[in-house]
């Protein structure tokens, strides 16, 4: 039994070292050769070809839904332009004066300011600027101020920096963090 169990310890032990051998080398041909295949794969193995890196390539090579809707960041690595609309599909894409996904600017009123933090899904990938959840919760009641800072392709670091760059400006009464597993590794 324990011939058995060293043997499947040895083979266990060589695979690890054999992929970890086979990834490098898919970083390493991505990187001196730029080739496609080897990039989509390094996205997954190698920092240096990350999925933030994939997502401006894409962006600027006009692979998106949002071409032209968004701008490099000196923090978050992308935002929205601001005061800029796009129809792309038959949605509506518009941002705010303030850089944010949105319909109207955002003010310091009186009402009960509710700030949206995430990812695509606050943002609103693939959808109309009347059909994102943000939008519905502000017609829910004219009380509310909801402030969508989501961000398509955000994960929590980027978040975070978003929270910490505007909480200040607009001192909201509640924050939500709207974020799912995949955020967690971005």
């Amino acid at each position: 039994m324990k011939k058995i169990f060293k043997i499947l310890l040895i083979n266990c032990i060589f695979f690890f070292l054999f992929s970890e051998l086979v990834f490098f080398s898919i970083s390493a041909t991505a990187y001196l050769t730029k080739a496609p295949w080897a990039q989509k794969i390094a996205v997954i193995t190698d920092k240096a070809f990350s999925w933030e890196t994939a997502f401006l390539d894409n962006y600027k090579k006009g692979k998106l839904v949002y071409l032209n809707i968004h701008q490099p960041h000196e923090t978050r690595g992308w935002s929205m332009i601001p005061g800029k609309t796009v129809k792309r599909g038959g949605n509506t894409y518009s941002s705010n004066a303030q850089g944010f996904r949105s319909t109207y600017d955002f003010v310091n009123d009186s009402r009960f300011k509710i700030m949206l933090i995430g990812d695509s899904f606050t943002f609103g990938d693939d959808a109309d600027d009347k059909e994102i959840w943000p939008w519905l919760l502000q017609q829910k009641d004219s009380k509310f101020n909801v402030l969508n800072m989501g961000g398509t392709g955000y994960g929590v670091d980027q978040m975070l920096l978003t929270l910490q760059e505007q909480i200040e400006q607009y001192s909201p009464q509640i924050v939500i963090a709207a974020f799912i597993s995949d955020d967690l590794v971005r």
